[in-house]
């Protein structure tokens, strides 16, 4: 199955009522089987998705598989600077834990200190280019490069976008 990446902007206000709709929550559901009799069992049921839709705005769509942001914090590790090391904080982590995908967490302070870093470090595509023949087989060199440049870009697109009073959300999963 492959990576999604996604990144949502919401208000900070919603950071606690975001996180308990990050955990799924267990109930107990009668089922049928056999049409003739009855049994208890749990239920998770998830209401992450419909928050985020509810409350969150997606922002610009990345058209490529989400392991180009894996890819890219890979990179940008050899530069000192980790997209999910600047998105960490204990909402992240416990959004990450719950949810079994990779989310950081970015309030317009973070945001702002993740793109001036993105652009101190900057990333060209020889940089790229030579992380792929290095690391991997030279047929995913063209998709590579082009999925982790469009991810560097991007990422920056959307670290611009977090408002003052809001909280950015970059989610793998």
């Amino acid at each position: 199955m492959s990576q999604i990446a996604t990144f949502y902007t919401l208000s900070k206000d919603q950071s606690g009522l975001l996180l308990a709709a990050a955990t799924p929550e267990t109930k107990q559901v009668e089922k049928r089987f056999l049409y003739l009799f009855k049994k208890q069992v749990e239920e998770q049921v998830d209401h992450f998705w419909d928050f985020v839709e509810e409350h969150a705005t997606e922002q610009k769509h990345y058209p490529y598989s989400g392991a180009g942001f894996v890819q890219l914090d890979l990179l940008l590790e050899d530069k000192g600077c980790m997209l999910y090391d600047l998105g960490r904080c204990e909402l992240a982590r416990t959004m990450s834990e719950a949810r079994g995908a990779s989310i950081g967490v970015f309030g317009h302070s973070e945001a702002a200190a993740t793109l001036a870093k993105l652009d101190e470090v900057g990333l060209s595509e020889a940089d790229v280019r030579k992380y792929f023949q290095e690391d991997y087989p030279s047929e995913d060199e063209d998709l590579g490069t082009e999925a982790v440049l469009a991810a560097f870009d991007i990422c920056k697109t959307w670290m611009a976008s977090v408002g003052e009073n809001e909280i950015g959300l970059l989610i793998v999963s």
